[in-house]
């Protein structure tokens, strides 16, 4: 209804295609990071269990910069969101996740209204005081909170659905390399 159209419009205009191609140099990074430490990781038949060691810090480390989550900061954010997709958490655990995954992103919402930086939600903060619509704190808070649970948990999935799905048809990442390749031979010329 209206009340989804104005929180929609709100978010849309600064989480744009642009921002996000801002952050590319920081996501293949991240990416390559996580790739070279795979070797590490690797048991004596040279497989790696990727769920814990690529899959899963891609999309967080990607959305903690996104929204600009400092660093000492997400730990505490990685066990929020692991508490919500547990199937054995308790409701008291739930009462307490609840908690402190508000009383940390009121603190980030705080933090970039002191230091505002090129993140989203030091965005979102600019486009309140431009909108007589503005998010209220609250929606502001639930915002950033559905980008980190919703962006991390289907970026995990995907990546790991992904890498089995070629794995099991290698026809298919046969074709992959080849389009790489072909990709690589046009960009270079």
């Amino acid at each position: 209804g209206s009340q989804h159209h104005r929180l929609r419009r709100l978010v849309t205009k600064t989480f744009t295609r642009g921002r996000v191609e801002h952050l590319r140099p920081r996501i293949e990074q991240i990416v390559n990071e996580l790739l070279d430490e795979l070797p590490q990781y690797a048991a004596a038949d040279g497989s790696v269990d990727l769920r814990p060691h690529y899959a899963y810090p891609v999309p967080m480390r990607v959305i903690c910069e996104l929204v600009g989550v400092p660093e000492e900061w997400r730990p505490q954010l990685r066990t929020l969101v692991d508490s919500i997709f547990r199937t054995d958490t308790t409701p008291e655990e739930v009462t307490e996740t609840q908690r402190a995954r508000h009383e940390l992103l009121n603190n980030l919402v705080d933090l970039r209204r002191r230091e505002p930086g090129e993140d989203l939600t030091s965005a979102l903060i600019a486009a309140n005081h431009a909108d007589p619509e503005a998010l209220t704190d609250e929606e502001l808070i639930d915002t950033i909170w559905l980008f980190v649970t919703a962006g991390h948990e289907t970026t995990l999935s995907l990546l790991l659905n992904g890498v089995r799905n070629l794995l099991t048809h290698p026809d298919q990442l046969e074709i992959d390399r080849k389009s790489t390749r072909l990709n690589s031979s046009h960009t270079q010329k």
